[in-house]
This record gives C-alpha cells, structure tokens and sequence, in this order.
C-alpha cells in the first residue's frame, strides 16, 4: 500500500526524478498489435531487467476505479493481457521478466490487510445498497436503467493467496506467456526469460523481487551495470529500489492525474465527468478505455540529489566515523519509516504534510557528525544512535501538537468568517444544496436560524455525527440536529421533485452501464469525504496531561498500568522499527511477529530504546509462513468466504456464534477517523488473530481437504520460462525435464551467466513444445508452445551489503545548483517550518546550504596526492605533513575556498578579476569604434579607460605571479585548503608568463592607440590621470592584498617530517589512531568459518533464523589455521587448529622506523618493528589420537600474548618502495595442558595430563595468520572498500617521502 503522499513529496522536493514515458500507437501486424517502432531502439532508454508488481495490474484490471467492472473473470485476464501488452512495448527489457503475485504475507503485514479486506466487505454491502437506491433515482427521472448484471459488485477481497481466483489467474497468466513468446513479434525480437512466483510462493510481489536482486548481485559474474525497471504504484517501492544500492534502477507507475483534469471515460472529452456526460458525441462508444498515461521515477537522479543534500556532512565526520554515502541513504530510508509503512503506524508528531520528512533530514545532517555511529547498517539498527535521534524529535513533540491546533484553529475560524460572509450575502442558494452523499437530507427550517455564526459552531460536532451515520449506511432520521449552511449536501434534495429529463439521442448500452458506474462511483466518493476533519477527542499538545488523554483514550489503559504499558509499548513498536529494516534489507527476519497495537507512541517515549536487544540480526524467531488458507481465515471476513473458496467447514467456523474462532469475526466493528477527514483514512478497530487458537483448529480441517483444495493450499514453486533460442537456458531446461521424466524428481541443474543465477528442476508442464489450453473463452490454444519452461531455485541467501558494486558506469550528472534552491524546493508539505523548529531545537540557525561549493565534487576524479587508503587521512596529517581533500576542483574553486572564509574577499575578488577586466575591454572597444567626440558615451569612455587600465594591467601581473608561487611552494606544505590542479612545470609557468605578457602588450597598444593627438610624442606630461601615485602604489597595493590573500588561504606551513626521528615521534602520537582503525578493521575470528558458525549454533549463542553466512562478516578464512599430524611410539595423534576468535583485541605497543646502514645506496633497506599483544585470543584445537577424539575444545589463553613483528622494504631510487615484507621476531610460549578424567572398563577412574606445549603447531598456526602467510589482513576504508595492508603499504611510504622531501628515498636520516 506503501506510505501515503510520499511520492508527491518526492515530486516535489527532487523534481528530476520523474520524467514522461513515450508511448506511440501499436499497429496490427498478422493479428497482433505491435509496437509501430518494432524496429527501433528503446524509446524510453534501455532496460534489461523488468520487474512486475502483479497486484498493482490486477487490482485495477479487475476492479477499475474509472470505469464499470468487468462482464466476467475472462474479461478481467483479457485486461490484464493487454495492460502486460502496453507495459512490456514501454519497456521492452532485454533480458528477463520477473512477474510477482503476492504471496502469503508475515503476519505483520496481515493485519492492515485484515483491516483493509473487512473494511472493503463493508464498503461493498454500502455500494449495493447505494446502488439500489440510485436505480431507483433513475427510474424516477425516467432515465435508461442499466443491466441489472452490468451492476455486480466484484469482491476484489478475493485477489488474495489460495482463492479460486488467483489459482486460474496464474494459470491465465503460464497461458499469456507462452502464448506472447510464440506468436508476439516483440516477444520473438527480445526474447527475454520471463520468472513467474506465483500466489502460492510466499510472500509480498515487491519482496519477493527484492530478494531476488539482492541474490544475483552478489553472484561473481553479476553485471554491475544491469538496469531495472520495477513497475508498480506503491510509494515505498523508491525506499525498496535504493535499498539495493544498484547504480541503475527505475520504477514505471502511471501518472496520478488531479480529480479535475481527469478526462471522461466515455467519450474522451475534457471538462466533465462520466456522470454528467450526455453521449452524444460521435465516437462516445470508442473510447471506452481512456489510459493514463506513465512516468519513469529515477532512482539514480535521487540518490544525486541526496548526495548533494549529505555533502556537507562530508567535512565534518569524525576519522572514526568516516562519510559513507551509501549508509547515509539507508539512513534516509529507516528515516522515513517513522512517517507510515505497512507494518507500523505512524508516529503522531510525525506527518509528511508536515514537513516531517525535510525536519528529520535537517537534524540527522546536524547530529551525525557527533554521533558515534550511523543509524543502520546493511539492515542492522543501531539502537544506541537512534535513541539520540528520537531524543530530539521527541523533544519538540510539545511545539508540533501546539503549532497543528494553532493551525488547525486558524483553518476553521477562516471557514467561519467565510461561512458568515456568504450567509450575509444572502446566497441561500449554497446553504440549500441537495445531499453530498446521496440525498436522504431534507433541509428542514427556515435558513434564517442559520444567520448566527454561533449556532453554526454549536453544530458542529453533531453535523458531523450525521455524516458519519450516513457515510457507514446507519439509521440517523432520529438525529435532531440541523446542518450548517456552509455544509450541506451539494447535490438536490431526493425529496424533492425530480427534474424533468433533458432530451437526448438513445445512448449504447456500454455509454449507460458506464454512466451509472460513475454516478454511482461519485456518490461513494462523496460519502467518504466529510467535507472536513472531524475534531480530534484527545486534542493533542493542549494542556498539560494531553499524553495521559491519548494513551486512555486510545488504548485504553489505566493511570496504575500506565508505566508498565509504555515499556511494553516502546518495546514492540522498536521491534517493529528494527523488524521492517530487516525486511527491506535482507529478507523477512520473523514470518510471526507482529505490532500487537492499532496506534503508535510518542517518539518521546521511546526514549531508553537503546537498551533493547532487537537491532541485532539473530534477534527474531524466523518461524514458518501460514499456509494459504489460514491466511484467509485470518484476513477476510465471513460474507467473502464463500465467493474466495474456503471450504464449507472453515466458512461455517466464521458464522457460527458457538465457534471458537467467532471473536475473530466481528459483524460490527469501531472506526477511528482520528481527526481525519475521509473514512478511509479511519483506524479499522478489529481484534487481533490469536495465531496459536487459530492453527490449533484448523489443522484436523486442514487434514480433509479435497485435492483440489490441497492444490490451492499448497506451498508453490517459482517458474522460469524462456524462448527455445535461448541456447544456455534451453540446454539446462531439457537436462532438468529429462531427470524429471526419468523419476528423479530433486535433481537440478546450474544455470549461471551474466543474466541469471540459480537452479533448475523439471515440472509436469516443463520442457518444450508443450501444447498449452487458453482458459479464455474465445482465445486460441497455444499449439506448439516455443516456450521452455521449468522450476526455478534461487540461489543460497547470503547477507546483503549496502555498497555500489565495483564496475559501474555512473548516470550522467543531471543535477545542478539551480535545482537545489531551497525557495523552491521547500515549498509545501511545511518543509521550511519544521526545518527551522528542528533547528531551534539544536540551538543553531536554518543556515542555508552551500550546494554551489560541494556540486563540482560529484562525478569527478579523487585529488589525492599520495593514495594512502591504509589509516584515515586526517589521522596522517602528522606522518605526512599534509592535509589532502579528497576533491578535484580547478582553479575557479579558489575563490569558493575564500568565500567559505569571507562571502566579501569572495565577492571582491571577483569584482576586481572579473567584472574590472570586463568593464575595461567595454571602455576599450566604445574608444576604438566610435569615431563621434560629441557623443557622452564616447568622452565618458575617454575618460575612465585610462584610469580602468592600471589596475587591469597590475591585477594580471599580480594574480599571474602569485599563481606561480602557488604552484611551485604547494608540494612542500603541510595544509592546502583547495587542491587546484595546474599544469605541470614548466609548461604552466610559461603558460601564466605568457599571459602576463600578452595582457602588457595589449594594454601598452591600447595606450598608444588612445593617446590624445594633441600631445608631443615625447611630452613629459603624465599621458594617464593619476599619474605615478596610479602606476606605482596601485599594482604594489593589488599584489601585496593577492599574495596574503593566497598565502592565508593557501600553503603556510613547512614540512614537519624530516628525519627518521619525526617519523617515530609522529608515529607514537598516531598509536591510538592505529588501534581504533585496527579494532574496525580486523574481523574477529579466523579459519574454519562455517565450522565456528555450526558451533556456536549448537551452543544457543546465535539463532538458526540468522543468515548462515553471517559467520563471514566476523571471520575470515574456510579452512583449518592448521593441520599436523605424528607418529611416536606407535601413537598417531592428528592436531587441527580449526579457527582462533579475539583477534580484534590486537593492540599496537610501538611502532619504530630503524634506517638502512648506508643511505648513499641505489636500494636501501629499510625495517619497521611493531609491538602488539592480543588481550583476548582464544583457539579452537581438535586431536584425534588414535583415530579417537581426544580433544575438541578452546585452548590459550588465560592471559595476554605477545608478539613482535618485523616488517622490511627496500627503497630503489627514482622507483620508490616495494611490498612490505612481514617476519615475527618474537611471540610468547603457550602452553597447552589437557587434564581429562575417564572411567575405564573394569570400573576404575583414571586421570590423564596431555601437554601439547611442545608442540609448535598452534604457535606456527598464529605465526603465519600474524605475517600474512595464511590469510590476509585487510583494512576497511572510509568509502567501505577494503585494501590488502602488504601491497599498499609500500607506496604509501614513498608518497610520505616524496611529498616531504621531494625525493623517492630518503637521503639522510
């Protein structure tokens, strides 16, 4: 259902995202409508991956909103074929089609569709009484009554997992595509594969694609560069598209048209409704079907307006917590869960309309650059940094209530005022408009005993009670309360006489069934809508005790219980946090948990949430989805059992009062409009399914199906179809039928390349040529099918990373600054308020973002002087003697670093370089061109070129000579604020001079063209006004303000690393550094991965619903450390060192830099000593002695290990460092002492000391983990990459010499 007005803010605030498909006539072709650019490229870009939320199609195939319903089901898969038809020519993927039904849904989604199905039943009773009575109305004004049939309300309560209906409708669909891949031209030119998960296959459409992306990304021939398009109309697939951090990703939805620019959909005409259109246009019955149009939303061109939104916390983030990108948009997404999803309520302080959304991003750019971590990680909820951040919106929870009934208070007394001036004005005519809902409310009493404003208010509350009673079909003729003017029904009374029927020609039987479909559909809408938000009981933020009044109202607890109830509260809606996060990231985390509550809490009183255990993966029971049909027993209501299919013994345990499940099936059931407006914004009040009760009664019931039922009941395989030129794909499906037909059903083949992944298995409908029966009446079999089809598993669930895979071709950059003005921007939604209210919070001012000064960083190259990716950068400002930005601007970027310092030294040095010179050539030009001495213009230009000219001429100079300066000092100095790039010497000297040159001569002809005729030629007189004073202190002054100006906001410091001895000293000091990156860096564990995994697995310490690949985001390795077997005295003993845990616990001691003997030598050979000691290093041994177990068990140690390792390198001159190389110069004894105490045969016990302390196994097993000779040690870099120590280690030591000294070696020590 996704997260409502979230795509209108999207719309709103990032306007680039969304662009309009082009969409040309098909033409017929054999039969066949075919796109009339068959031939052509793609016209909306290309696609390879197209991705179908099937109940986005069915829903308004089956029960359209603009239109009648279909004649029958066969009408309902002929819609659905042809909007697959219109999708598929738009599209046109390449590669493969991954259709998706909904499936049986965890039981957190279950309840809101629970709410959802009952809450439609009711509406269809209130349309079929609203039908009759509309009939009725006809018949009354002598109107064409349509078909009684045409006028049968369709139970879309039956597009739900395990009804007769989805059962045919995959059917229909297996028949669509095996028909298209046959006879389709555009089928047979793509031929793409297609992948159907049915109804039957567990879980949500949209999931079930996620889940399916995130297992291909990470298969090792994945193509980075793939480009999904995902078609559906929920909002929170743009939340689920960024979640897979793919670089090229597209949603295709149709185009929400506007209530009033909707066209008619009987004869296409704009300005009316179908309920007011008259037929009589020529072509009325040909343009039954109006299509809306579509629109591709951009994934990629919103994560480039985000990236410039985070830019600024860029600079700001701590060395331990470096800038990540991609972590900040998963940020964004668990961000906007707190504003609604499918699985939780929305926090109340927090609405989209709001501004919501724009206040959480201002306070997340705020805080996280204080905060040690970000909110989320790759699913994980950093519970801990959540709490600050709720810490803050909670805090002004009180000023958001007090500001919405400020609000609110204005909105109504501005209808009042209006409301009184019409009154006064005497349009009666307005106030005694018929029924807004249908017409039951007669106007009774004279309009003058509404003239009093007073009286009108005093209504209020009972006008709404009538509207209410009429919006949900109840008995309100008893109401004795008269309705205000201003909100009376604006249709006519149906009391009074009916108007005489206009003359028109006969209309169609189509125009009519239509006709009555929109007048009926319009009456509906107006009893939904009423007409403005019912007063909220609990009044949220007045007075002191408003949280009080919304937890006893709401949930009614009492004051005693009310503490106990807040934990319990906070605690379920965290879970939830975390569970959704989960869901989004790598997969339903538990298929029973559920939010037990109808409301949320305050987000104030969720404060303490970082004590909870839920942000950790192996946190929730996984469990096992329901079967589908106790899925409809747990969503739908009694009166759509039947028309859905479940059996007559589960129907009869919905109606029966002496059932046990009957208080699931309330006949009556409690809204909530909760200060809504419209009754589908209402909470649905229905108790919650008691899952235990419900599966212990209907397992015997479920015993006793039919086969038929079973078949509907079943747990559903996911199906691969291709066409059978698909080579790869062909070969691997005949392989998988064949086994099949062979009895060896579970025998499955690999299929693997670039385009899938995954296993085959054969079916009773698989292979080739299969002759496929039309379930549609009317459409022909599909003979000799040249689809191949099969069973399709995906491949082995592995964690998903939040990361952009490595190889992908980046969107052009499509963002610019314009597009990031905040004024317009931020209009709606209250974005700008809530900005500056989060802000106040913080105690800073809404600042406006600089996005000018950080746009030129995207899609360019890294500036980085030496590439150092081994410790952060700013922790080497002391090894390197330099501060390197990890940006590329030009020279024109100088003047944005001056500006971050003073906006005025900005403005003025692009007034005097810029606008001066511009300014002067104008002058120039006016003196050379016009002749006319009479003319002002000319003698204004006379006499200011002269005095413009010095200073143009002493600014190149100036500007020219302190850009060589620059250039030539930047590679000595410790901090440049900007990282210019000039040409290399000596070309960019030359190139500067030569610019110096050129302006001097331009000028010096400039002065003896304008020179004044009357003067000698070698007069003494000053031939420029101002003379020496102009001429000498002018240029001085200029030069001596650019060359501070360059120089403050330049390079200014010396080296501070000239000796072997600074390199110690800044290495001591850079200690501490060393240790924090280490602790992120070092996985834990090391060695036998999966056998560490199984082991803690089998001792409770993680949980089996945990991916089985979670062991290798703390380990590394998949064999044994080491191996070793003897044989003395006829005793063959096998010793394993399986895995050792707590390497994470390293701590660096000392590190020092020892220099080669000689240094005036082509290669010196230099060696760095580091001290370390592991505080808590354990290692898992198995001996077998014997072939026996005789240990299996953790040994070492009890106590601290030591060790020192030397690491050399050999310096080439003019080459630079190589590869380190790593030898361990010490490491502590371990002594491995085995005490075991056995009963032998004849009774007796007998103790036994094995000492494996001279063994040097184990201790060769941590020897070579140390120097790298088994395994690797990697460190994680702050773009989230991870680089081998051993091969960069060395260029980074000749980039610190060479950036220090200008040398590749060292020539002193």
């Amino acid at each position: 259902m996704g997260v409502p007005t979230f795509f209108r803010w999207i719309c709103v605030r990032y306007p680039k995202v969304i662009r309009d498909t082009i969409e040309r006539e098909p033409v017929e072709m054999d039969g066949r409508m075919v796109p009339v650019d068959l031939d052509d490229d793609a016209p909306n870009g290309d696609f390879d991956n197209l991705y179908l939320d099937m109940n986005g199609i069915i829903h308004p195939c089956c029960h359209p909103e603009d239109g009648p319903a279909p004649e029958d089901e066969e009408h309902m898969y002929e819609n659905i074929f042809l909007y697959l038809d219109r999708l598929f020519r738009i599209v046109r993927p390449k590669r493969l089609v991954y259709m998706a039904i909904d499936g049986v849904a965890p039981r957190a989604k279950m309840n809101q569709q629970r709410a959802r199905r009952f809450r439609a039943a009711q509406e269809r009773e209130e349309m079929e009484r609203e039908q009759e009575k509309l009939r009725q109305d006809w018949e009354a004004e002598g109107r064409t009554l349509p078909n009684r049939s045409a006028g049968k309300v369709f139970d879309s309560n039956v597009i739900t997992p395990g009804t007769n209906f989805l059962h045919k409708m995959s059917e229909a669909i297996r028949y669509y595509i095996h028909d298209r891949t046959t006879n389709d031209p555009l089928w047979q030119k793509l031929k793409f594969r297609v992948i159907l998960s049915d109804a039957n296959v567990p879980s949500e459409g949209e999931h079930k694609v996620m889940q399916f992306i995130r297992l291909q990304r990470v298969q090792p021939d994945y193509d980075p560069n793939t480009r999904h398009c995902l078609y559906g109309a929920d909002a929170d697939l743009i939340m689920l598209g960024l979640a897979t951090h793919e670089a090229h990703f597209s949603i295709i939805r149709e185009v929400v048209i506007p209530k009033s620019e909707k066209k008619c959909t009987l004869c296409g005409g704009s300005g009316h409704v179908a309920s007011e259109c008259t037929g009589e246009g020529d072509d009325a019955d040909d343009n039954m079907n109006i299509q809306k149009p579509f629109q591709i939303v951009s994934l990629p061109v919103l994560r480039q307006y985000l990236q410039l939104q985070f830019a600024e916390i860029e600079e700001r983030m701590s060395p331990a917590v470096p800038y990540d990108f991609e972590r900040c948009v998963d940020d964004f997404v668990f961000m906007c869960f707190f504003v609604g999803n499918d699985f939780l309520p929305h926090l109340p302080s927090l609405s989209i309309r709001d501004g919501s959304i724009d206040q959480m991003m201002a306070l997340y750019i705020e805080m996280l650059p204080s905060m040690d971590d970000y909110l989320t990680e790759c699913g994980r909820t950093n519970l801990a940094q959540v709490e600050q951040f709720l810490e803050y919106l909670g805090g002004i929870e009180d000023q958001v209530f007090k500001n919405r009934l400020e609000r609110e208070s204005k909105m109504r007394q501005e209808k009042e005022t209006e409301r009184a001036s019409k009154v006064e004005e005497g349009q009666a005519s307005c106030a005694q408009s018929g029924g807004q809902m249908g017409g039951d409310l007669a106007s009774t009493g004279d309009e003058s005993s509404f003239t009093a404003p007073k009286e009108e208010v005093s209504d209020t509350s009972a006008w709404h009670a009538q509207l209410l009673a009429q919006s949900f079909s109840m008995d309100f003729e008893n109401l004795d309360s008269q309705e205000p003017p201003s909100k009376r029904p604006k249709q006519e009374d149906s009391t009074l006489e009916p108007p005489q029927p206009k003359e028109t020609k006969a209309k169609s039987g189509k125009v009519v069934d239509r006709e009555f479909h929109m007048a009926l559909r319009e009456r509906l809408t107006n009893r939904q809508d009423l007409g403005e938000a019912v007063a909220d009981t609990v009044r949220l933020g007045e007075g002191p005790h408003w949280k009080q009044r919304y937890y006893f109202e709401k949930f009614k607890v009492k004051q005693d219980d009310l503490v106990d109830f807040l934990q319990r509260i906070r605690k379920a809606y965290v879970e939830g946090l975390c569970w959704v996060l989960v869901y989004y990231y790598q997969g339903c985390p538990s298929w029973t948990w559920f939010y037990p509550y109808h409301y949320a809490p305050f987000a104030s009183d969720l404060i303490g949430c970082g004590n909870l255990k839920c942000g950790e993966f192996n946190y929730f029971q996984l469990g096992q989805p329901f079967q589908p049909f106790q899925q409809l027993m747990s969503v739908l209501p009694p009166v759509s059992a039947e028309e859905a299919g479940i059996p007559a013994a589960m129907r009869e345990l919905m109606k029966q009062s002496f059932s046990p499940l009957i208080d699931f099936y309330p006949v009556d059931f409690g809204l909530d409009l909760n200060g809504k407006r419209f009754t589908w914004q209402a909470v649905v009040l229905l108790p919650f399914i008691d899952e235990p009760r419900l599966l212990r009664i209907l397992g015997p019931l479920l015993a006793r199906l039919k086969p038929h039922e079973k078949i509907r009941n079943r747990r559903g395989d996911v199906l691969v179809f291709g066409h059978k030129q698909d080579k790869a794909l062909f070969h691997a499906v005949q392989l998988a039928q064949a086994a099949f037909e062979a009895g060896h059903a579970g025998l499955k083949q690999t299929v693997r390349d670039r385009y899938l992944f995954g296993c085959l298995e054969g079916w009773q409908g698989g292979g080739a040529n299969r002759e496929v029966p039309s379930p549609i009446e009317g459409l022909p079999d599909v003979e000799e099918s040249h689809c191949i089809s099969a069973q399709y598993t995906e491949p082995e669930v592995v964690p998903h990373f939040s990361k952009l895979l490595p190889g992908i071709s980046e969107q052009p950059l499509v963002v610019n600054a314009a597009d990031m003005d905040e004024g317009s921007r931020m209009k709606g939604f209250g974005g700008e308020p809530a900005r500056k209210l989060i802000m106040q919070a913080l105690g800073k001012d809404g600042r406006r973002k600089r996005y000018e000064q950080v746009l030129w960083r995207l899609g360019r190259s890294r500036c980085l002087a030496a590439h150092l990716k081994v410790w952060e950068l700013r922790d080497l400002e002391l090894l390197a003697g330099l501060a390197i930005h990890a940006i590329s601007p030009s020279v024109i970027d100088l003047w944005f670093s001056i500006g971050s310092v003073s906006r005025f030294l900005m403005l003025f040095a692009i007034a005097t370089m810029v606008l001066l010179p511009a300014l002067w050539l104008a002058l120039f030009a006016i003196r050379m061109v016009n002749d006319n001495e009479k003319s002002s213009l000319v003698r204004w230009a006379r006499y200011l070129e002269p005095i413009v000219r010095p200073w143009v001429l002493c600014h190149i100079w100036s500007a020219s000579l302190c850009l060589v300066y620059y250039m030539v000092t930047a590679r000595n100095k410790a901090v440049t604020e900007v990282c210019a790039t000039f040409p290399e010497t000596p070309t960019g000297i030359v190139a500067i001079l030569c610019l110096g040159v050129g302006m001097y001569s331009l000028l010096s002809y400039a002065k003896s063209v304008t020179r004044p005729k009357h003067l000698p030629k070698h007069s003494s007189l000053p031939q420029l006004p101002g003379g020496a004073v102009v001429w000498g202190l002018g240029p001085m002054a200029t030069m001596a303000f650019w060359a501070f100006t360059l120089y403050s906001h330049g390079p200014h410091r010396p080296p501070t690393i000239t000796t072997v001895e600074d390199v110690n000293g800044a290495l001591s000091k850079l200690l501490p550094a060393m240790n924090r990156q280490v602790h992120q860096s070092i996985k834990d564990s090391a060695g036998d991965c999966q056998g560490l995994w199984e082991y803690r697995m089998a001792r409770g310490e993680v949980m089996f619903s945990s991916p089985l690949s979670e062991a290798h985001r703390t380990c590394e390795g998949s064999a044994p450390l080491a191996h070793m077997k003897t044989d003395k005295g006829g005793v063959g003993t096998d010793i394993t060192v399986l895995w050792a845990t707590g390497l994470g616990s390293l701590e660096i001691a000392d590190v020092v830099v020892s220099p080669p003997p000689e240094m005036a030598v082509p290669n010196q050979h230099w060696s760095l000593t580091l001290a370390a000691m592991f505080t808590d290093l354990h290692v898992y041994m198995k001996v077998i002695v014997n072939g026996k177990e005789w240990l299996s068990d953790y040994m070492c140690c009890d106590k601290a290990l030591h060790f020192t390792i030397k690491a050399s390198a050999t310096c080439h001159q003019k080459v630079g460092f190589d590869a380190l190389r790593l030898e361990l110069l010490h490491l502590d004894k371990i002594d491995f002492v085995q005490k075991t105490q056995m009963i032998l045969d004849s009774g007796a016990s007998a103790s036994f000391e094995m000492d494996f302390g001279t063994s040097e196994t184990v201790e060769t097993a941590i020897a070579n983990f140390l120097t790298l000779k088994t395994g690797k040690l990697l460190m994680r870099n702050s773009d989230g990459s991870t680089t081998d120590t051993l091969e960069t280690a060395g260029q980074a030591l000749s980039h610190v010499i060479q950036l220090n000294s200008g040398e590749r070696c060292l020539t002193h020590a």
